[in-house]
């Protein structure tokens, strides 16, 4: 597989999805990645190649962090726009899930199934390792939770390691690699079938490679929290099946 300049997300297809709690959780969304793109009659600009990797990523992120799609082309422009002007994908994220409107979903969907608690204890030890000093969690009560705030707090200590590491490729790539092989050998549905390759070199090289390309930093971070979404959703999903 050659990693070379190809976008991270290439083109959005038809999602399945299955209800949960009032919103659906999408089967897969069915993006191309790391693939070239197939030869076109018509040359695709790198203007429009960039908009629709911003546009699958936004929409992915959607339907994974807020489990919906966009409220009308409203919602979604309002948030395409400031990517497209050069946003980081950080910052869109954390206008989803420290807005008021998340607040609210963290305060009215009630407490998260033991099985996705289980799950947060685990995945917030593994992300708490790399970083050089523990956060103070003391607040979080996760037995009294909703799915909405393990996600929030989950996904916010991921981008401090990410913080932490970001100043050397190789220490995030390094860090990622493990990380993420881990997280595929949970057979969680990743929405992409490239990421749940279980080898830890195929994740490292692709942090390595896409981190020398334009918006290479927000593809790896939207790929750390969709992981850190996509498993909590998926043990939520799980412990209400019990």
């Amino acid at each position: 597989m050659a990693f070379g300049g190809c976008a991270l997300f290439l083109a959005l297809g038809a999602s399945g999805c299955r209800p949960i709690e009032g919103g659906p959780v999408f089967d897969s969304v069915l993006l191309r990645w790391l693939h070239p793109a197939k030869p076109s009659p018509k040359p695709v600009s790198s203007d429009e190649q960039r908009k629709a990797d911003l546009g699958s990523m936004l929409h992915e992120m959607f339907e994974v962090v807020l489990l919906r799609e966009p409220v009308g082309s409203g919602e979604f422009d309002s948030l395409w726009s400031p990517l497209l002007q050069g946003a980081s994908v950080e910052g869109v994220y954390n206008g989803f899930v420290h807005s008021s409107h998340y607040q609210e979903l963290e305060q009215k969907t009630g407490h998260a199934t033991p099985v996705a608690v289980k799950i947060y204890f685990q995945e917030i030890a593994v992300l708490e390792a790399g970083l050089p000093h523990a956060s103070d969690l003391s607040d979080v009560q996760p037995d009294q939770a909703s799915l909405f705030k393990l996600k929030r707090v989950l996904g916010d200590e991921a981008l401090k390691v990410i913080d932490a590491k970001k100043a050397k490729p190789a220490d995030l790539a390094a860090w990622y690699g493990p990380w993420a092989a881990r997280i595929s050998a949970m057979k969680v549905n990743l929405g992409l079938p490239l990421r749940s390759n279980t080898d830890p070199k195929f994740h490292e090289n692709w942090v390595l490679q896409e981190l020398k390309q334009p918006n290479g930093m927000d593809h790896v971070v939207w790929e750390v929290l969709n992981r850190v979404h996509r498993v909590l959703n998926e043990a939520e999903e799980r412990g209400m099946k019990k």
